[in-house]
């Protein structure tokens, strides 16, 4: 697995999507000042293969693209940045253009455009895709990155047929699929609700038909779907690994260091110079990286799921409980686990994408 280092750049953000759980259950405000961002770059450097830019927009931060040709001379193979899509303009396209191949984006899309814009703002998927259309055309990697929301999974084959038809250079497609969590953790007003059981496994049964057409789809931050997609024949080899404990550290916008973005626990305090060294003597490092977890220890299905962490944590256990959604998600699992089983908790939605 490769290592990778997520830092939040900012929580600030042009648009309020629904869901978002940066702004909603944490806040829209933090941002790293520039001079510790990039001493958490320099000090990153040997030790992850990956930078992966988020927030927020982190568009909207000053200096981003300072910071990304900084990664690539101090030797990160590549950089990764999430984005919404409107704050990127031509100018900033050229400049990242310069390193491509090193370069990646992920831009945003809430379904179609009948779907997206009553979420982001009237005009904004047409904002979104000519971003796309700009960045593919200077030669960059581009992946579309999707919540998948009860709505938009009625429309999700027709939509995932559209991208790649309209943007037939695209990377990838990559769909998470939505969570609900308690007051405060999405818009106040929203109407939003889990994917039940058999959704999870209509999703699964899309993916694996879009993937079998040859393109290239994963579906991140659920690993507990993975046992459904490789019993459809879903390549192993592709699937989408949790690897928190194993490769992965986030850096907060508030400076607080969790095992992965989704997940808001200060599991390893407040960075400071030499931090990255010292994670590896953590308890929490060891106890996420073998999947002891509670529930997980002999499930037969513990590497391929994992169980996110962040789907857990906002269910109300502790980061190494199980909010038990899995006993009706993954076939096989209500029976292995036998005795009397609660009521699966209502969760958050892990929107790791601005």
């Amino acid at each position: 697995m490769e290592r990778m280092l997520d830092l939040e750049l900012t929580r600030r953000c042009n648009l309020r999507c629904d869901y978002c759980f940066v702004g909603w259950s944490r806040d829209w405000h933090a941002q790293l000042p520039f001079e510790v961002a990039e001493a958490i770059v320099r000090e990153g450097a040997g030790r992850f293969e990956i930078l992966h830019l988020t927030g927020g927009e982190p568009f909207s931060y000053r200096g981003i693209v300072d910071l990304v040709e900084l990664a690539l001379e101090l030797g990160y193979g590549s950089v990764l940045i999430n984005t919404n899509g409107t704050m990127l303009g031509p100018e900033t396209i050229e400049r990242l253009a310069v390193h491509q191949g090193r370069v990646k984006l992920t831009v945003s899309f809430d379904g179609p455009r009948e779907l997206h814009d009553p979420v982001r703002g009237e005009g904004r998927f047409d904002e979104a895709d000519a971003t796309v259309e700009r960045a593919l055309g200077a030669g960059l990697a581009v992946t579309v990155m999707t919540v998948v929301t009860p709505a938009v999974l009625e429309r999700l084959p027709e939509f995932l047929i559209e991208r790649a038809q309209r943007h037939p250079r695209l990377a990838g497609i990559t769909l998470f699929p939505v969570g609900v969590g308690p007051s405060g953790s999405q818009k106040p007003g929203a109407e939003l609700a889990n994917l039940s059981a058999g959704e999870i496994s209509a999703l699964a049964a899309v993916v694996s038909l879009f993937r079998s057409s040859g393109r290239r789809i994963v579906v991140g931050a659920f690993p507990m779907i993975n046992p459904l997609l490789l019993a459809l024949g879903y390549p192993e080899e592709e699937l989408y690994q949790c690897t928190a404990g194993r490769g992965r550290v986030c850096v907060h916008a508030d400076g607080s260091v969790s095992p992965c973005h989704p997940v808001r626990d200060p599991v390893y305090g407040k960075w400071e110079r030499g931090l990255f060294e010292r994670i590896a003597s953590f308890e929490a490092q060891r106890r996420l990286a073998q999947r002891d977890f509670e529930g997980c220890r002999t499930c037969r299905h513990r590497e391929s799921c994992g169980h996110c962490r962040a789907f857990v944590t906002a269910s109300g256990a502790d980061l190494y409980g199980n909010d038990r959604v899995c006993l009706d998600v993954v076939p096989g699992r209500r029976e292995e686990a036998g005795g009397p089983v609660a009521e699966p908790r209502r969760h958050l939605a892990l929107r790791v994408l601005p």
